[in-house]
């Protein structure tokens, strides 16, 4: 394994564990029901699999391709 995956993976590890153990927010005063969290991450991944995305990602490979002589 060299030297920059493995700091990669390390560092991966050191966020997931750091989120892992934070001490969820108090809900004594509040009356609001939580229903979820916002995580960017899944709406991301949730829009590269997507046909927006693969439209505009077809759209700027043809760009590319025109550019590059392919």
């Amino acid at each position: 394994m060299n030297p920059v995956s493995l700091f990669a993976t390390l560092a991966g590890f050191s966020v997931m564990l750091g989120g892992c153990s934070a001490e969820p927010a108090s809900n004594a005063g509040s009356s609001r029901e939580q229903i979820g969290i916002y995580d960017s991450r899944a709406i991301a991944i949730a829009f590269v699999g997507g046909e927006v995305f693969r439209e505009t990602m077809d759209a700027v490979r043809a760009e590319f391709d025109e550019a590059t002589g392919i």
